[in-house]
């Protein structure tokens, strides 16, 4: 019997991040099980922060950004 595989506790679904016009993440899909260490790791300017913003609702405080998706936290969407 193999054990089931944990549940996630983030969940990004068909995310897509833009300043103003331009897009900077496009259809970003992710699950962080619970219980677990992620690293995100990339070079200057290729979107760890904004990644984070994302998942924080840190992006409204910025003129001009948007992001469209899902972000699922526990199951439950923090967007709605």
């Amino acid at each position: 019997m193999s054990p089931s595989p944990p549940s996630a506790l983030l969940t990004l679904e068909d995310l897509s991040i833009r300043y103003g016009n331009q897009p900077v993440q496009e259809h970003v899909e992710l699950q962080l099980p619970a219980h677990q260490i992620m690293v995100l790791i990339g070079p200057s300017g290729s979107g760890k922060s904004t990644l984070l913003r994302a998942m924080n609702r840190m992006l409204e405080v910025i003129p001009g950004a948007s992001c469209t998706g899902r972000v699922l936290l526990g199951g439950k969407n923090i967007y709605a």
